[in-house]
Formats: structure tokens, sequence, C-alpha cells
């Protein structure tokens, strides 16, 4: 703006030096032809300056814009990229996260299979074991009536047999019911609570366990105590002696 003011002066100046020139006292400064009027040199160099850094500055401006929107896109784009990873990840631990779902859910599975087994095998198990006893219990019954059948068959002479050289049926029931009862009875009431013969026998153990043990201990005290008694009196004798 100062420049400009400054070259619009000049021009005028040189305007009226060259009328003043010119000789024309009638003439006014306003008809001198301002083409005539040689420009100032150093104002106009100023003016080219001025003009080329305005241009400079406003191309380093749009270059400086540009720059800033293709950072503004790279940084768009890097956010996407990441943001993409990021769904991928999400995606891959997604369907972690279901095969993880779907294992626990087979081992679920095999494992209500393994525990349906398991009731299966015990039912049977316990189905066997009332077999087993029923069986044992047979064969508690039948086993001393056997014996006692395969001891009467014997042929005894202190038996009282009748005329035809046999045994009369009452001797023989009497004889083998009773003592197939008292054989019986104590080993089916074992066959049915053998659980609880075993806690028994178990804790009886135990207490004359503990008892023995609290009596080897109540016992070597006393060993102890005879045995140094002894070799004091061994000592006191020998210093008698002497």
């Amino acid at each position: 703006m100062v420049l400009n003011h400054h070259a619009s002066t000049m021009a005028d100046l040189s305007q009226i030096c060259a009328y003043a020139k010119a000789g024309k006292q009638t003439a006014t400064p306003e008809s001198v032809d301002k083409k005539t009027v040689a420009p100032h040199g150093v104002i106009e160099n100023h003016l080219w300056r001025v003009k080329r850094m305005d241009q400079l500055a406003e191309k380093t401006y749009l270059s400086l814009n540009h720059l800033v929107d293709l950072k503004h896109k790279h940084a768009s784009i890097l956010e996407a990229s990441s943001a993409r990873k990021q769904a991928e990840n999400t995606l891959l631990q997604a369907q972690n996260t279901s095969r993880q779902a779907d294992y626990a859910a087979r081992q679920a599975a095999s494992t209500a299979e393994q525990t349906t087994a398991s009731v299966k095998q015990a039912t049977a198990t316990a189905q066997q074991g009332k077999t087993i006893l029923m069986f044992t219990v047979v064969t508690i019954i039948f086993l001393p009536l056997s014996f006692m059948a395969a001891f009467f068959a014997i042929a005894i002479d202190s038996f009282p047999v009748n005329e035809k050289g046999k045994l009369a049926m009452s001797y023989v029931l009497k004889y083998m019911l009773s003592v197939s009862g008292a054989a019986c009875i104590p080993f089916i009431l074992v066959a049915f609570q053998q659980d609880r013969i075993i806690v028994l026998l178990t804790w009886v153990r135990e207490n004359i366990s503990d008892g023995f043990s609290g009596d080897l201990r109540m016992r070597r005290p006393r060993k102890y105590s005879n045995s140094s008694s002894a070799t004091v009196n061994t000592d006191d004798s020998r210093y008698s002696r002497h």
C-alpha cells in the first residue's frame, strides 16, 4: 500500500518534471502523456518483490493446506486400517470364544454321558450286588442242609433206624433244621449287616491298638527306672566292696 502510494507520487513528480522540461507554460501537467514518464526502478523492484512474496506466500499456504489435507487423509486411512485390524482381532476372538464354547459344550455333553453311564453302571452293580446277595443267602441256607443230608446219608450204627433200615423223618428234620438254622442265621445277619460289622471291627481294632500302645508307653519308663536303679545299686555295691 505504501509502495503504491510512493509510486503514484513519483509518477506525478515525473510528470511535473517532464512538463517543466518541455517548457509548455500553457499546458497543464495532466496533458503530459504518462507513458512518456519513466517509472522509478527501485520502487518497481520493491513492488515486484512484494508481489512475488505474496505469490510465494499464497503458494506456500496452498501447499500447506494440501499437506495438512493429505496428513488428515493419511491419518484417516491409518485409523481405518487399525479399526479394520481391531475388527479382525475381535472376529478372531469371537471365533475362538465360540470354539471354546463348542468345546466346553462337547465336554459337558461327554461328562453328562459319562455320568449317565456311571449311573447305569452303578445301578447294574447294585442289581448284581443284590443278585449276589440273594445267591449268597440261598447258599448259606442250603449249604448246611446239604451237609446235614450228606451226614445222615452215611451209614452209622448209632443212628436210630427203623425196621427197613431208614431214619425217621421227625428225627432227621429235628437235627437238620436245628443245626442248619443255628448255622444260617448268624451268617445271614453278617451278610445283611456287613457294613456295620466292618465299622465295629475297625473300631475294636483301633481301640485294641491304642490300648496296647498305651500299655507299652506306660511300661517303658518302668523298665528304664528299674534298670537305672539296678545300675545304681550295682555301683553302690562296687564302691562298698572297694
